[in-house]
């Protein structure tokens, strides 16, 4: 069980690892929306469009769900191993022989608990990466809005 936290955890650090790789290079290329946004601004002049007169709230930067979908697909997709694994390895376990009911019923603990973990890890990760394009998208309308100094 231990491995498979090991594994787990590597597997986050490395989708996380990842997804930092990519942010900081978007951030560091501007993007032809933002090129095209800021020669837009010229002088003084604000964005005179509705959603810069009011108060922006948190369903406008909230991500469609098809995007949350594609990341839900993602994190499954890059845990699947992980979860083969795991099942793979309660096949093998349960292959090995009758068991009597308090072996069996360890083994079913274990594998439950495993696979809680790999859920709450990918629940976490979902959470971080939909927190972290909700910032983002915050920290882009706060440049676009902005007018030049």
């Amino acid at each position: 069980m231990t491995n498979i936290k090991e594994l787990a955890t590597e597997q986050y650090q490395h989708e996380l690892n990842r997804e930092r790789d990519q942010r900081r290079r978007a951030a560091t290329l501007p993007s032809s929306s933002d090129a095209s946004a800021n020669a837009n601004l010229s002088g003084h002049e604000q964005v005179s469009s509705s959603a810069s007169s009011r108060k922006p709230c948190v369903a406008d930067f909230e991500p469609d769900k098809e995007w949350k979908a594609q990341l839900k697909k993602r994190i499954e997709d890059a845990l699947e191993p992980m979860v083969q694994y795991v099942e793979e390895r309660q096949q093998a376990e349960l292959g090995k022989g009758p068991f009597n009911a308090e072996a069996r019923m360890r083994l079913e603990t274990e594998y439950k608990q495993t696979m809680n973990s790999i859920k709450e890890l990918a629940n976490g990760q979902y959470l971080l990466e939909l927190n972290r394009e909700r910032d983002q998208r915050r920290q882009t309308a706060a440049t676009v809005s902005r007018p030049p100094a």
